[in-house]
């Protein structure tokens, strides 16, 4: 089911489904709540699953106040529309700017727990060289050349080369979606405002946060280095994890991994009522074996 909500000055469309404890995901600059069709599926089996397009992707309009849409700003944006919702507080799960976001909806009070996908945000000065000029250079041959890209993630081959950078095993990304992360990426009208928001900050004062917060970084992601992961801005109790062979945007190279860590920061939330409370499943703690 897709809806639009009636957050004043943007538009803000989301895809919603299932029922339960609400779980709200959170996509990359550039993309669309697409990107998590891998997770949704099960996802939706236990949770009641809200997937918005950012302020300025996909079908959500642009924030048009006049105001410098940093991550704190989209946050708000996103707690409007939860408001909307007549909800007060999610589980929030998020890729990169996506992970930013959440982790300022937090500061703001509005969600239960946090799932950290490859977050931007956790360098400690300004966005990393090497990670800007990645993205960007995705941004304009995305932007120069959509005819081209077009046919090659329609390619097995070129597939694979134009996707090195993001996905971690390209090979398991389906013709269809890498055409739909391609056309996202080429065509979100607030990726340049969102991008010049960040470039010169970072996130900050998450020291105090007391839901549980997970965080995974994938072994192939060659957006965010070493240098990018710092963790002096999140709580103590944070919990960190590699995903194996996984790349910046992993949905589509480790799904049952993420929704193991997932339904774990889930449970860990105070008064959690999700299905899984009352212990893992065997699936998920091979997952977690492996993940350590």
């Amino acid at each position: 089911m897709t809806n639009t909500s009636s957050v004043p000055q943007t538009a803000l469309s989301w895809n919603e489904s299932g029922q339960g404890e609400p779980v709200l995901l959170l996509h990359a600059l550039g993309l669309s709540h697409d990107t998590w069709s891998p997770l949704v599926p099960e996802l939706r089996t236990r949770y009641r699953v809200f997937a918005p397009d950012l302020p300025g992707h996909g079908t959500s309009a642009s924030v048009s106040d006049g105001s410098e849409p940093t991550p704190a700003r989209l946050a708000r944006v996103i707690a409007d529309a939860m408001t909307d919702l007549g909800i007060d507080k999610m589980h929030v799960v998020g890729n990169s700017i996506g992970g930013w976001v959440a982790l300022e909806l937090a500061k703001l009070d509005r969600a239960k727990s946090l799932t950290l996908i490859a977050p931007a945000g956790l360098w400690t000065d300004n966005t990393p060289l090497a990670s800007a000029v990645a993205l960007l250079a995705m941004r304009t041959l995305t932007r120069r050349a959509p005819r081209l890209v077009q046919v090659a993630a329609r390619n097995a081959v070129l597939r694979r080369l134009l996707f090195a950078g993001s996905v971690g095993r390209p090979g398991a990304l389906p013709a269809a979606a890498a055409a739909r992360m391609a056309a996202d990426l080429g065509s979100a009208p607030q990726f340049p405002a969102i991008f010049r928001a960040t470039l010169q900050r970072h996130f900050e004062g998450g020291g105090g946060l007391e839901i549980p917060v997970t965080v995974l970084f994938g072994t192939r992601d060659r957006i965010l280095g070493a240098g990018a992961r710092s963790p002096i801005h999140l709580p103590t109790h944070t919990r960190a994890y590699l995903l194996p062979g996984a790349g910046h945007v992993p949905m589509w190279d480790a799904p049952a991994q993420i929704i193991a860590r997932i339904d774990a920061t889930v449970r860990r939330a105070p008064g959690s009522r999700s299905r899984l409370r009352q212990g893992a499943s065997a699936s998920e703690r091979a997952w977690c074996r492996r993940l350590r």
